[in-house]
């Protein structure tokens, strides 16, 4: 037959050879009731109340959804009061983050954050940080410098 002309012989694909083990299908994120529970391709939706595909529980997502009473608290596993949010807050009588309490601005250094000055966006609360102080120059909070009542008023918080 010439070349692109029908033939009568059917191409047949060659199959796949059967297995004998048996596939378990992945649960749903769908059925993960637990925020703590809903981790790898899963993570917990705030928004949407519900553990779904492709979101990432964040720690004080941990807490939501329903988990049994034994679950540990995930807030103890943050370590820096600056990061101590939401439903988690800082115990200074206790030295570390927990649910339902929360963070004042004299404990967002609490803990191990490393350089305690950073980040703290405005003159009013940086004054507030033992051994931070603002500096109009780079308009930030810096570690060794005095928060003057100028600056207090120039880099307030909104």
């Amino acid at each position: 037959a010439p070349s692109g002309a029908p033939t009568d012989t059917p191409s047949i694909a060659p199959s796949a050879a059967p297995t004998d083990t048996p596939t378990t299908a992945p649960t749903p994120c769908s059925a993960v009731l637990c925020g703590a529970d809903c981790t790898g391709p899963c993570g917990w939706s705030t928004r949407n109340g519900r553990c779904e595909a492709g979101a990432f529980t964040t720690s004080p997502e941990k807490l939501l959804g329903a988990c049994p009473t034994s679950t540990a608290d995930p807030c103890l596993a943050i370590t820096c009061g600056a990061d101590c949010t939401g439903v988690c807050g800082w115990s200074t009588d206790r030295g570390q983050c927990e649910t339902g309490l929360h963070t004042n601005s004299a404990e967002r250094t609490a803990g191990d954050c490393g350089d305690p000055c950073k980040g703290i966006p405005c003159a009013p609360d940086c004054k507030e940080i033992l051994g931070c102080g603002w500096r109009t120059k780079t308009s930030q909070c810096e570690a060794g410098q005095k928060t003057t009542n100028a600056e207090l008023l120039a880099f307030p918080c909104s």
